[in-house]
């Protein structure tokens, strides 16, 4: 695989929402509310954004373009990583969740739980490990008073 990794990442949200597609094709209709939630996030509103973002990534400028125009592609993709990618990845999580929910409410339930417990659990681990490092690096610089000298 090749290409800068944004693109690689937007590339693998982008097969995300075919695969849904393609995978609804089987289903038979109506879609019930959970998949059609889905759907709408996939194919409406994610795919969009993710195929766009991936062209502008895409493009390079060249010389010879003008400053104005330089600029304008510099701003697409800017605005395209922030806002862009940031709705697109939102709407492709809440159409998994939707595809979860839509196979065991539970499940769907429980990985809400997990995703709001996991930043808190990295959090607790986290702060003491970097209260730690600070103190061995006051430890270990010199002229430090607690830094034994080494002997002569």
């Amino acid at each position: 695989m090749t290409g800068r990794p944004k693109q690689v990442y937007l590339a693998g949200l982008i097969g995300t929402c075919l695969v849904f597609l393609v995978a609804m094709r089987g289903v038979g209709k109506p879609l019930d509310t959970s998949l059609t939630v889905a759907l709408i996030c996939f194919i409406v509103i994610a795919l969009p954004l993710l195929v766009f973002g991936f062209a502008v990534l895409s493009f390079e400028v060249r010389r010879g373009l003008g400053s104005h125009q330089a600029a304008m592609v510099a701003g697409l993709g800017y605005a395209t990583s922030c806002l862009g990618e940031l709705l697109a990845s939102l709407a492709a999580v809440v159409g998994v969740f939707a595809v979860v929910w839509h196979i065991n409410s539970l499940v769907a339930l429980l990985s809400i739980g997990a995703s709001l417990l996991t930043p808190l659990a990295y959090a607790l681990v986290a702060r003491p490990l970097v209260v730690i490092q600070q103190a061995d690096q006051e430890r270990a610089r010199p002229g430090n008073p607690a830094t034994p000298d080494p002997a002569p």
